[in-house]
């Protein structure tokens, strides 16, 4: 149903297409876009990274592609006699067959038994095609005079069509298509090859699956035009170049040789649709190129061309200005003559059109595949003047990709060794078309070894946008030649690029589980989809935004190629040489190379709406690492290749045959003891079982094949994995074997299996075919350089059963049909003469060499049978004895001797010299000589160099190991005038071997990976040492086959034989040599794209989660959440291990090697990523307060134990694995070592430490410290959790975390707390004391029970700290209670008996004690607030750094952390200058003011003991003070490793002194005793007095 509305499109488009063709008025309109935008886009296709600028024009109207039919017009007069039979067959319907007498019924009868199907007329069909397949389809002409014209457009894969009137479409009289896209098959009347009937189309698949749409169709052409018809023509003369073509009217000219160039031109007004044909006789070849501006079009000087083999043809719409004529200039270009040297073709232009022969395509029919083909000369780019690139097959360097259907596809791939893959497959669905929109990329600035693109971002601003004549809108109008567009970006969607990762995840799930490269390539693809996107580029634009790159040069050791392709010596540079650079002596030299590093832009975050800035700092750092370190495989899919078939090619030579030998050769039974068989004298092969040869070669193959590659068979034939290697032999023998046709007596060797050819996409008829063994002909580089890529290994020809049979032969002389067709062979009847028996002698028991004079059964049956060597065949001789079959002696060797003397030694110093074979001519004659000359060097610029990497011979030469012989030279004075070798036939050992060279097994056509040979050659660089280094073999050029001196061999088996013709042929079981490549082609295909998709996921590891968390909490609808599940590991490496195969991984600070039995089976991919030692800092200033011991708990990477005793340290980055499949055996590490010796002497002992939940726990490892790495062996499940380099002690297990502090800090702890415990209760007794005697005793509350109060809280806390600080790190919370709190406590206790001297000092004497109070309260509480609004905001401020920690930032903390911890010490050296401060303010109040009450009581009785107590407290106290300032400031700078006898003298002479003489001299029990002792003397104003003076005192004790 979808055909068939197809078809009614497609027929109202042509209807709307001949309304405007025939109705509108030509005015010279053209179209302008809408709007014209470009956008820079990246993209990874196949591991190769792309800038593209992707253009984007869009109409307010429909754009269309006009295709004709386009054939010079057919005038009924040239109907050929004889074509109005009775009837035309049509074999396309089976009852034709039946009614027209016209049909062969062998056709007939072979079209039904094979099921052929017919293609109708203009209705297109989608055919999938598996590979190696061949597919025949009918199509039927029904009347002569119309064209055919049959189109295939691709949807994936790549195949041939040829088309004939023959059943197997596969003579010299056939259409071709090899075009790369859209094939192109046209048949015009005017062909002398043309006839009506039907057509026999064959294509092939050879090289993947394929899928495709074909359209036939059977177009009836318009009439030449008539006079009134042409008279409307504008006039057009000749002139010196050009020829004038008028409308309708073809031009034909035929021409010798090649290389010429003919110029026409048409003179025309108005608008035309133009329809422009070439058209050639087979075997010849010419292009054609139009323009309107440039006389001489040609190439990039154009705007429609066409360069097809065969037809060309386009067309194309083009308007002159209104009112105004327009020449259009036309170049034929005719470069390929036939093999006569002759080339006719003829030139048609057309702009009458039929309502058959004219269709417009909308965009929305175009193929994705097919987009460039289609859009072939569409648009042009100017960068200057003298810089403009166009949109074609051939350009170069392309860098013009059309994108259809939709602007979000991408484009297809510019880089040459990616133009091969195939893996546009029919699981990937193209995006919504839009019709009236055009798109296109340029690429930007790439350098390859095929491509070189200067095309920068900064040009595309002022680009020029020329549009040819190839794209038309629905009102006739054409396009707007100039253009230029603006740029745009796309955004970041936080809840778009969700939905988009999931469908990556989805993708790269099914990745893991394909086995093939064509699927892996597929879902490669779909990724490269969906990161062309503009949802997946705006997030990707948003992450480099954040991240800044900047480029430099360095010197670095390379074997990097530092020179141009435009460089003449780059082919002679062993590191730019294709042969060269794999295969040679290129060894690291110093390079200056452009290096690209990346620095986070912390302003771009920082203005951005990112979420959670700090932490999207933090990750992008870890981008930065990661980018930097970064190390993924490097993808050298050609190198298993090669080896491969290095094992393929030598099973075969040993168990079948080489180009220059045979497995089985033998001259004597003792040359087949090997097979276990004897020789067979008469074809000088062993008589072998051909099973049993075949089970030989697929177990060499199988015992060759690596562990992987075993891996690959079991899964591509769906062997079980736990298979034997028996069975898995025994099923590829299964797999490859074929029915097929074979001579027992040639040594098992099949036709199909003795002659391969060399098959390859030859564009010129001049291409020879090579035949050998396999395609490398002891050639170094392929002679015919119009051979394009794409080949493969097929034998010439096969065979069914019947033609099998059908080889019959006569059995007594084999040798009689040699120079006669079989036919010509069998026509006569046997020879009545010779009678009807024979006596015979066969070897093989199949094929009998008749014995002579033997007359009857009975003296045959008794004649014995001596075969003796004679050159290079046998001698028979009948009737002789052992001992005289013993005594006859031949040469393996035809030789010369002058005496029987020296038989034997002339025959031994005779042989065969394989140069001598080059000397045969194509005859079979050996030429006396030829001239040897050099090698031709590659001219840069020819075209040449993209063929050949080295020098080469040219196609009328003989190849020869470093050398060409030219034949064309006939004589050696000529020869060696020129300066060269006049050379002649070898006839001696010596001078056979004189030559040697580097012999090497390697791919002649590299940028190829449907390649599935390879070639042995001989490199021209080497030397002999380099030769051994680059896997290559030193050998002779050429070999020597020497005579051997045979005695005869006396057989016993002649037997009595009917004379008949007899097949000499088997038909049976047989490996075939296709299958069995095409096995191990999909296996070593496996291998490579596992290889490829090692480097993606690497790649799309070191990426893709910093992008997801960026677009997260970075983009549009951005989240706070993105960190929560955030990895804290960073990919750095990927790598491919394979059960049965070791493997050693690294990275910049680790290697990781791999057993053989790593995997029990199958492949996997290897996730190296590292974890950060950052990210495992412990936090040293832990307190906002200072530390004033140290215990050895808080290390700055420390490992601790289950009684969190600090046992270890971090002492570098860890790594963590994770593979596809789980390892069954343990891995060895090496982690590299930040420091060689730990900062704590009791941590000994090297280890390694595994991550598990977030802490790090020893596992006690056997390691050794080797060139600063640490390495030992782990188990799979601690490789994936994480291992880390640590240093521990040994008692790690079992020790407590009392026996693992210092000894020293914890005894001053425990001292201190005691001190601290006993001056607390001592302050808490004289609180309880005073508060029973305020109820008891009606005692006023004394303010020394108010400082007391504060002291006691004071003491308690400190005590508390000291006991508990050993055996527990505190947390923020308890560290403000335990370590900050107390310190403003004493502050509070002393700021009471401060601000009381201070209120004493300030007030009259005579003041009451309430107002004396009062103003000392009001002093307290505003020293207080100030105190505690301080310790407020240093509370907050340290508490909001501590927030950011490893677990809110997903442990990707390595900017957070370091900076938050700098941060925290600098809060904390805050703290301590403010307490310092205060205790300085304290000290000089103090000092201050009890020098001042003291000078106040100077002269006044009664009060000694008040004044001596003031002085000693003035003294005390301010001293104490001024030393807790600097102690306080000290203790803060060297927290990292306080001194404990320090700390402890400080704490014991600022803290514990004043706090213990205050309570000495104040405490409840004290007071009252003074008080009641003065109570007797003294009046109540004086106990007053003193009440206030020990008040007074005791609040300066306080301090």
């Amino acid at each position: 149903m979808r055909m068939q509305v197809g078809g009614i499109t497609r027929l109202l488009l042509v209807g709307l297409s001949l309304l405007w063709v025939s109705t509108r008025v030509a005015s010279g309109q053209s179209l302008s876009p809408v709007s014209a935008t470009f956008q820079v886009k990246s993209v990874q296709v196949a591991s190769t990274p792309m800038n593209f600028a992707v253009f984007r024009m869009e109409y307010n109207e429909s754009l269309f592609i006009p295709q004709a039919t386009n054939c010079p017009p057919f005038d009924p007069s040239q109907v050929p006699t004889g074509s109005g039979s009775p009837c035309l067959c049509d074999y396309s319907s089976t009852a034709s067959c039946s009614s027209c007498s016209e049909c062969d019924q062998t056709k007939c009868d072979r079209i039904q038994k094979s099921g052929w199907k017919a293609l109708s007329n203009g209705a297109p069909q989608q055919i999938s095609m598996k590979k190696s397949e061949v597919l025949t389809l009918l199509f039927h002409v029904p009347v002569f005079g119309n064209a055919f014209d049959v189109r295939v457009e691709m949807s994936y894969g790549k195949i041939s069509m040829f088309m004939s009137k023959d059943i197997e479409s596969e003579n010299s009289n056939q259409w071709f298509s090899y075009a790369p896209g859209s094939l192109f098959i046209l048949g015009c009347p005017s062909q002398k090859e043309y006839s009506a009937g039907t057509y026999f189309i064959r294509i092939f698949s050879h090289y993947s699956d394929s899928s495709f749409r074909i359209t036939a169709r059977s177009v009836p052409l318009l009439s030449p035009p008539n006079s009134s018809e042409r008279s409307t023509e504008l006039p057009c003369e000749d002139d010196d170049t050009h020829k004038c073509i008028y409308d309708g009217i073809p031009q034909a000219m035929s021409i010798n040789g090649g290389g010429i160039q003919i110029y026409y031109k048409h003179n025309f007004t108005g608008c035309k649709t133009f329809g422009m044909g070439l058209y050639t006789q087979f075997g010849a070849d010419a292009d054609v190129y139009a323009s309107d501006s440039e006389i001489f079009p040609y190439e990039d000087t154009a705007q429609v061309w066409s360069y097809r083999t065969g037809a060309d043809q386009d067309t194309f719409r083009v308007c002159s200005e209104p009112g105004q004529s327009k020449l259009l200039f036309i170049t034929v270009d005719c470069w390929a003559p036939d093999s006569n040297d002759i080339l006719n073709f003829t030139l048609s232009l057309n702009t009458r059109h039929s309502t058959q022969s004219l269709r417009l395509i909308p965009f929305s029919d175009i193929l994705y595949r097919d987009a460039p083909h289609f859009m072939s000369s569409a648009l042009s780019v100017e960068k200057s003047k003298d810089e403009q690139y166009y949109c074609g097959d051939f350009a170069y360097p392309k860098i013009l990709w059309p994108m259809f259907p939709s602007y979000s596809s991408v484009p297809f791939y510019p880089v040459a060794p990616i133009l091969s893959l195939q893996n546009i497959r029919k699981d990937f669905v193209t995006p919504p078309v839009n019709d009236k929109l055009f798109t296109f990329a340029i690429l930007l600035n790439v350098t390859t070894t095929y491509t070189q693109v200067n095309m920068m971002e900064s040009d595309l601003h002022n680009l020029t946008i020329r549009m040819h004549w190839k794209i038309m809108v629905s009102s006739g109008a054409t396009l707007n030649a100039n253009l230029t567009a603006t740029p745009v970006a796309s955004s970041c969607d936080s809840n778009k690029f969700a939905v988009i990762q999931s469908e990556i995840l989805a993708i790269v799930e099914k990745e893991n589980k394909a086995l093939t490269s064509d699927e892996i390539e597929s879902l490669e693809f779909q990724l490269s989809v969906i990161q062309f996107g503009d949802d997946y580029i705006g997030c990707s634009a948003l992450l480099q935004r954040f991240v800044t790159s900047f480029s430099g040069t360095e010197i670095q050791n390379s074997t990097a190629c530092d020179r141009s392709r435009s460089d003449y010596s780059f082919n002679f540079d062993p590191c730019c040489s294709e042969l060269g650079k794999r295969y040679d002596s290129c060894v690291p030299r110093p390079l200056l190379v452009q290096v690209t590093n990346q620095k986070v832009n912390d302003i771009a975050v920082t203005n951005s709406q990112c979420q959670s800035k700090s932490c999207i700092v933090s990750l992008l750092q870890d981008y930065e690492t990661a980018q930097a370190e970064a190390s993924c495989p490097t993808i050298t899919p050609l190198d298993s290749t090669v080896a491969k078939y290095r094992d393929l090619r030598a099973c075969k030579d040993k168990y079948y045959s080489s180009p220059t030998s045979n497995a089985i050769d033998c001259r004597t039974d003792s040359d087949c003891t090997a097979w276990n068989s004897t020789c067979n004298l008469y074809t000088q092969l062993c008589n072998v079982n051909k099973a049993k040869q075949d089970e030989n070669f697929i177990r060499c193959l199988v015992n060759a094949g690596e562990s992987s590659q075993l891996q690959a068979v079991y899964s591509l034939l769906g062997i079980p994995r736990e298979s034997s290697v028996e069975q898995l032999f025994s099923a590829v023998l299964k797999n490859v074997t074929s029915q097929s046709c074979f001579d027992p007596s040639n040594g098992g060797i099949s036709p199909s299996q003795k002659v391969w050819q060399l098959h390859a996409d030859a564009v010129s008829a001049n291409c020879p075919k090579q035949y050998c063994e396999d395609n490398s002909c002891e050639v170094e580089e392929n002679t015919c350089w119009t051979w394009k890529r794409g080949w493969y290994w097929s034998p010439d020809f096969q065979m069914d059963q019947q033609s099998c049979d059908s080889l019959r032969v006569p059995n007594w002389n084999r040798t009689l049909c040699d120079s006669k067709s079989l036919q010509d062979c069998q026509q006569n009847d046997i020879n009545p003469v010779l009678g009807q028996f024979f006596c015979g002698h066969s070897e093989d028991g199949n094929t009998f060499q008749e014995i002579p004079s033997i007359p009857s059964e009975s003296q045959c049956e008794s004649t014995t049978v001596c075969l003796v060597p004679q050159g290079k065949g046998v001698l028979l001789l009948s009737g002789l004895t052992e001992d005289s079959c013993n005594s006859q002696f031949g040469c393996t060797e035809e030789f010369n001797a002058t005496s029987a003397s020296t038989l034997k030694e002339s025959c031994e110093s005779s042989g065969r010299c394989s140069f001598n074979n080059f000397l045969i001519d194509s005859d079979g004659t050996m030429r006396m000589g030829a001239c040897k000359m050099n090698r031709t060097l590659p001219v840069i610029g020819s075209g040449v160099e993209t063929f050949f990497f080295g020098p080469y011979c040219d196609l009328s030469q003989v190849s020869i190991p470093n050398a060409c012989l030219d034949f064309s030279v006939e004589n050696k004075t000529v020869c060696e005038s020129a300066g060269w070798e006049w050379v002649t036939p070898i006839t001696n050992r010596l001078e056979c071997e004189r030559e040697q060279g580097c012999f090497q097994t390697l791919l002649s056509d590299e940028k190829s990976i449907t390649f599935y040979g390879t070639t042995n050659a001989f490199s021209y660089q080497k030397n002999q040492q380099t030769c051994a280094s680059a896997g290559g073999v030193w050998k002779n050029y050429y070999e020597w086959n020497g005579g051997r001196w045979i005695n005869g061999t006396l057989r016993q088996n002649a037997t009595w034989q009917a004379r008949e013709y007899e097949s000499y042929n088997v038909y049976s079981d047989s490996v075939d040599f296709y299958k069995t490549q095409l096995l191990f082609s999909l296996v070593v295909a496996a291998e490579n794209a596992a290889n490829a998709l090692s480097a993606a996921v690497c790649h799309r590891s070191l990426s893709e989660s910093f992008l997801t968390t960026v677009a997260c909490g970075c983009g549009s609808n951005s989240k706070t959440n993105c960190f929560d599940n955030l990895d804290s590991r960073i990919p750095v490496a990927v790598y491919r291990l394979c059960s049965g195969d070791a493997l050693s991984a690294s990275t910049s600070n680790s290697t990781i090697d791999f057993s053989p039995n790593s995997l029990s089976s199958g492949c996997s991919d290897v996730v190296i990523s590292t974890y950060s030692a950052l990210s495992f800092r412990g936090q040293i200033f832990r307190s906002l307060s200072s530390n004033f011991l140290t215990f050895d708990r808080e290390v700055s990477f420390g490992i601790y134990n289950n009684e969190t005793a600090p046992v270890g340290e971090l002492r570098g980055n860890g790594i963590s694995l994770s593979t596809s499949l789980p390892l069954s055996q343990p891995i060895r590490i090496c982690l590299a070592l930040r420091e060689l010796q730990s900062n704590n002497a009791a941590f000994d002992v090297y280890d390694f430490a595994v991550l598990n939940d977030q802490t790090l726990s020893p596992i006690s490892a056997n390691v050794t410290l080797f060139m600063g790495r640490l390495c030992g062996t782990v188990s799979p499940q601690n490789a994936n959790n994480g291992v880390f380099p640590i240093s521990r002690r040994s008692d790690w297990n079992t020790i407590s975390l009392a026996d693992s502090l210092d000894r020293t800090s914890f005894a001053l702890s425990n001292v201190l707390g005691a001190l601290f415990s006993v001056i607390g209760i001592a302050c808490v007794v004289s609180i309880i004391s005073g508060i029973v005697f305020v109820l008891t005793k009606n005692v006023p509350w004394l303010l020394t029970d108010t400082v007391m109060v504060f002291m006691a809280m004071f003491i308690i806390i400190r005590a508390a700290y000291f006991f508990v600080i050993p055996y527990t790190i505190a947390g923020s919370a308890a560290d403000y209670v335990l370590s900050s709190f107390p310190t403003f406590l004493y502050f509070t206790a002393f700021s009471l008996i401060l601000a009381f001297w201070m209120a004493t000092f300030n007030m009259k004497q005579k003041i009451s004690g309430s107002g004396l109070i009062r103003y000392g309260t009001i002093i307290v509480i505003v020293t207080n607030v100030i105190l505690y609004a301080i310790f407020l905001i240093l509370v907050v401020t340290y508490s909001q750094i501590v927030k950011v920690s490893p677990a809110q930032c997903g442990r990707r903390t390595e900017i957070s952390l370091s900076s938050g911890q700098t941060s925290q010490k600098a809060i904390s050296i805050a703290y301590a200058v403010v307490v310092s401060v205060v205790s300085l303010v304290f000290g000089v109040g103090f000092l201050y003011f009890g020098i001042s009450l003291l000078s106040k009581m100077q002269g006044a009785t009664g009060n000694s003991a008040t004044r001596r107590r003031i002085t000693i407290m003035t003294v005390i106290f301010s001293i104490s003070f001024l030393l807790h300032s600097p102690f306080i400031i000290i203790v803060a700078v060297l927290s990292d490793r306080p001194s404990a006898i320090f700390s402890f003298i400080g704490l014991f002479v600022t803290e514990i002194f004043p706090v213990a003489f205050f309570l000495a001299i104040s405490n409840r029990l004290r007071v009252l005793a003074t008080m009641s002792v003065s109570a007797a003397s003294s009046t109540k104003k004086e106990v007053s007095l003193q009440m206030i003076s020990h008040s007074r005192s005791h609040v300066s004790a306080a301090e």
